[in-house]
C-alpha cells in the first residue's frame, strides 16, 4: 500500500512517537468539535500489538476526550499482557469502559501491521506485530487526506476482527490489586461461593 505520508518517517524514540500520536489523534478530535468531520464515522479502529505499544497508551491516555465526543473504540491486539517492566500503566486501554477489544495472537498474523484509523482519511500505520514497536527504527508512517490507504486498513481491520477472539484482560499486578479491592468493597460472599468481581 502506498501512502502519501503528512509527516516524515524519522526514527523516534517512545515518547516522540506517542507525542505525535496523540496530536494526530488530538486533531481529528478537534475537527470533530468544530463540526468539519461530522459525517465521518464515529468509531477509531486500532490494531496494536500490545497494551503497551505507543498507539495503545495514547487511545488510553485520551479515552476520556474520545468517549466524550461520542466515539467508540474497537481494538485488537496481538498480545493482552504488557511487556514492559518500567513504566507500566495501572491501567490500560483493555480496561477503559466502552472499548470493544479482541485478541489475535495467532502467529500467523505476525505479518499485520500496527494501524489507527480515525477517519475516512486519516491513517497511522506502525511496524508489524514480530518488532518491538517502541524501537527508535521502527516504521510509523501517517497520512491525512488519504480514503484510499485508510480504506485497506479498514479492510484489513476487519477481516482480522472477523477472526479475533474477545480479549479478557486481568492486567497483572494491577488488575490483581484493582480485584482485590472490588471484592473488599463488595458485600460479602456466601461461605463456599466463588469470589467474582460482579
Amino acid at each position: 500500500m502506498r501512502l502519501n505520508a503528512s509527516h516524515p518517517i524519522l526514527p523516534a524514540n517512545r515518547e516522540e512517537k506517542e507525542a505525535k500520536l496523540k496530536d494526530f489523534v488530538a486533531q481529528d478530535l478537534a475537527r470533530r468539535g468544530e463540526g468539519t468531520a461530522s459525517e465521518q464515522p464515529a468509531i477509531y479502529t486500532v490494531i496494536a500489538r500490545s497494551p503497551d505499544s505507543p498507539v495503545a497508551r495514547v487511545l488510553h491516555s485520551l479515552s476520556a476526550e474520545i468517549a466524550a465526543a461520542g466515539i467508540e473504540i474497537r481494538a485488537i491486539m496481538f498480545e493482552t499482557e504488557h511487556n514492559f517492566e518500567e513504566n507500566i500503566p495501572a491501567l490500560s486501554l483493555l480496561d477503559v469502559t466502552g472499548v470493544e477489544a479482541r485478541v489475535m495472537n495467532d502467529q500467523r498474523f505476525a505479518a499485520a501491521h500496527e494501524q489507527l484509523v480515525l477517519s475516512s482519511g486519516r491513517v497511522w500505520l506502525g511496524d508489524c506485530m514480530r518488532r518491538d514497536p517502541t524501537k527508535r527504527d521502527a516504521f510509523e508512517a501517517y497520512a491525512v487526506n488519504n480514503v484510499v490507504a485508510t480504506g485497506h486498513a479498514s479492510s484489513s481491520f476487519t477481516r482480522l476482527w472477523a477472526h479475533a477472539k474477545p480479549a479478557k484482560h486481568v492486567s497483572g499486578a494491577a488488575g490483581l490489586a484493582r480485584d482485590a479491592m472490588i471484592a473488599s468493597q463488595s458485600q460479602p460472599v456466601r461461605e463456599g461461593g466463588p469470589v467474582t468481581r460482579r
